[in-house]
């Protein structure tokens, strides 16, 4: 599109992006490849901007998905390592 614009929100090896249902929070996923390390994020989402951004768990390794429940309290982590799997839940509050 001719017309289109863009803002970096953030950069670095950022993956697995997710929005809350009502767009107020944000939650990705963040490589270290140097250190191979990886952090479940989550942060406030204000329409052109990240604020707030909190690191909520560390060492986020083999991680396959982030979901946030409908009413954007819980955030589900779900990782796999060696054949097993493990669910993660965090409540969040704003």
């Amino acid at each position: 599109m001719s017309n289109s614009t863009y803002k970096i929100l953030k950069s670095g090896n950022v993956y697995e992006v997710k929005l809350t249902k009502d767009e107020d929070k944000i939650s990705y996923i963040s490589s270290d490849i140097s250190s191979n390390n990886n952090e479940v994020h989550v942060a406030l989402f204000d329409k052109d901007k990240i604020e707030l951004d909190t690191m909520i768990y560390r060492n986020a390794q083999y991680g396959n998905e982030i979901l946030w429940t409908n009413e954007g309290n819980n955030l589900f982590y779900i990782n796999s390592n060696n054949g097993k799997s493990r669910i993660y839940r965090f409540s969040i509050n704003k």
